[in-house]
């Protein structure tokens, strides 16, 4: 009985505690034009990026060593994961 009094009066107290509300950050004209810069910039390499529709995967836009190496290391990881559920059967 005494637990749940104290419970309630918990509850009741947390519901008169001050809320904190969050004051927005005044940013400074400069770190406004710099993040304008960097957003357009990187819109125009999307731009760019979905333009080119022969390099739509990720991988398509290594180098030829590195893609190769990419392409090696995922059948390796795909080799795995197929030995895993057949050990799982």
């Amino acid at each position: 009985m005494w637990l749940a009094h104290g419970v309630l009066l918990s509850v009741l107290l947390v519901g008169f505690l001050p809320v904190a509300v969050p004051v927005p950050a005044e940013l400074k004209p400069n770190t406004l034009a710099a993040f304008d810069r960097y957003a357009d910039q990187r819109e125009g390499q999307i731009r760019n990026e979905l333009r080119d529709t022969s390099k739509f995967l990720w991988v398509d836009r290594l180098s030829e060593a590195e893609r190769t190496k990419a392409y090696a290391d995922m059948l390796l990881t795909n080799e795995k994961v197929l030995k895993m559920l057949e050990e799982q059967k």
